[in-house]
């Protein structure tokens, strides 16, 4: 996957910073929720990119976002830069290149399971442990219901894909009939 390299700047340079501060297991956690409210706006990069809207709205957009930080916190100052050198439009790229490298520094592997329906928590642990012994490191393992999927599971380890889903099934299915008939003809 592409990345910016002012991304991969701004990241490196967060992470050297929390690291200085001794604050990078709740640097991680924090960029962590203020990445997945940044996903629940649809067009971010859009909207942060947009000419009519002046830095100042953009610093109270983010004041509004971090009041629960202090003041001088190293997130507010962080974003504060980031304004301040118009890079805001790629603060989910940033976030993301972050998280990247604590992961690998802490060793960790990200996870993302998507199941049909809820699992239970004894079949999370279970999964979970499953992939830790397998793939010998610690698993942060996220969960995601997608019902179109029908049932059994996908599961995304860095950029391995595993789809174990019905609905793969029955897609391949569909292709090998479709094939067949073509054959046929």
């Amino acid at each position: 996957m592409y990345e910016s390299l002012i991304a991969v700047r701004y990241a490196k340079a967060l992470y050297l910073a929390a690291e200085e501060e001794n604050c990078l297991d709740e640097m991680a956690a924090k960029t962590q929720n203020l990445l997945l409210g940044i996903n629940k706006i649809g067009s971010f990069a859009d909207y942060m990119k947009h000419p009519s809207i002046s830095t100042r709205q953009k610093t109270e957009l983010f004041n509004n976002i971090l009041k629960s930080e202090k003041e001088n916190s190293l997130l507010r100052r962080y974003i504060g830069l980031i304004l301040e050198n118009k890079r805001i439009a790629h603060l989910p790229d940033i976030l993301r290149r972050f998280l990247k490298y604590y992961r690998e520094k802490k060793g960790l592997k990200d996870v993302q399971l998507t199941t049909a329906s809820k699992i239970s928590e004894k079949v999370h642990e279970n999964i979970r442990d499953f992939i830790e012994k397998n793939f010998n490191a610690k698993v942060e393992l996220r969960e995601k219901t997608d019902r179109d999927i029908i049932g059994g599971f996908i599961v995304e380890i860095d950029d391995m894909r595993i789809d174990a889903s019905v609905r793969k099934k029955l897609n391949n299915i569909q292709k090998s009939l479709e094939k067949a008939t073509i054959n046929n003809k």
